[in-house]
């Protein structure tokens, strides 16, 4: 059989469309496929009659892309839009290479085309999907500056009330009071401040956040020759329970500032890990000489009654060990565990009556 009836009879009977070109750029056969998709004779597509069925928005690039391939005898792959029988344009993906004779001479260039309508429309959709939830990022990192702004806005101007109050009361007990309430107000301050930097909004890396709150609780504080030491590994928890998180470290934190090291330095460890069955584990040991949690639930009112609140709020679990110095150790439960109503009222009712 002649070896180009034999080509022509495979590339009519293929469920692609195939093209051919001579030296001249020029389209000099097309198979059987591609006149069905068409519609139109094969005299109608031969010479750069093929072209009109080219969407008009992707001819130019098409061109292009042939020229150059043509020019340096090299395969290349382009997609367009061919127009159907029935007037709807399809998605193609068209890939040429060039063809040499038996003696080596160049002969022109023999391509294929495969329908990608149905991937095309994907990859549209998605790219749609992705701008749309880009355009609902940038708003809600403008909301959340937002905010953020007037959060802190709103905290600095109740600082400010509080200490002109605080210069104005005579009792020392009630000047010192305000002071109290002014360094929670200030440390709820930098607990958000510290949330905001994280980008994202659904967890948090809890070693990170810890570890950018510390120097700013110990400066409030005036307690920066503590030795803050920040170990473990990244741990991740939700962000609806990280603010409560903070505030609990930083109250430690402040126990620790105010009872442990009153008469002088020492260290801090926060330490983060996991648990085998899945809780989130933050030990806060200090060097001090340790403590009976009952006594300090005594001696400083609130502070352990606002931790245990919050404790209860997010699903934490106190282990309190007094042998080497004060130790207290969280366990958070993993998402969604040991959350309750009557807890979240209980933090409520204890953040108020500090103020």
């Amino acid at each position: 059989m002649d070896s180009g009836k034999h080509f022509h009879e495979l590339a009519n009977a293929a469920p692609v469309l195939i093209w051919r070109a001579g030296t001249d750029r020029r389209c000099n056969w097309v198979n059987q496929s591609w006149l069905e998709f068409t519609g139109r004779s094969l005299d109608d597509e031969l010479g750069d009659g093929w072209t009109s069925i080219i969407h008009p928005d992707d001819l130019e690039r098409a061109q292009v892309i042939f020229a150059a391939a043509f020019e340096e005898r090299a395969t290349f792959a382009r997609d367009f839009r061919l127009r159907r029988h029935d007037g709807e344009y399809r998605w193609f993906v068209d890939n040429g290479r060039p063809i040499y004779i038996a003696d080596g001479e160049f002969g022109g260039y023999l391509g294929s085309c495969v329908d990608i309508t149905e991937r095309k429309e994907a990859e549209m959709r998605a790219r749609s999907a992705l701008e749309e939830a880009t355009r609902a990022l940038r708003q809600r990192d403008v909301l959340l500056a937002e905010v953020h702004h007037r959060v802190k806005n709103n905290l600095q101007v109740i600082l400010s009330l509080l200490g002109l109050r605080s210069r104005t009361v005579g009792l020392e007990s009630s000047r010192k009071e305000l002071e109290s309430i002014a360094r929670r107000i200030q440390t709820l301050a930098f607990v958000q401040q510290e949330l905001h930097e994280d980008r994202d909004v659904s967890r948090i890396d809890l070693k990170s956040y810890i570890e950018r709150l510390s120097p700013s609780l110990a400066r409030l504080h005036q307690c920066e020759h503590i030795d803050i030491r920040v170990t473990g590994r990244n741990e991740t928890i939700e962000m609806s329970r990280a603010g409560s998180v903070g505030l609990i470290i930083a109250e430690l934190m402040s126990n620790c500032f105010g009872h442990a090291f009153a008469n002088g330095g020492g260290t801090v460890t926060i330490d983060v890990g996991a648990t085998p069955d899945g809780e989130v584990a933050v030990r806060i040991q200090d060097t001090g000489p340790g403590f009976d949690p009952e006594t300090l639930l005594d001696r400083t009112g609130i502070g352990l009654r606002l931790v245990e609140s919050l404790a209860r709020q997010v699903g934490i679990r106190l282990e309190w060990n007094t042998r080497h110095g004060g130790e207290v150790v969280l366990r958070i439960a993993p998402d969604g565990e040991g959350l309750t109503h009557a807890a979240a009222h209980d933090a409520h009712d204890a953040i108020a009556s500090s103020a």
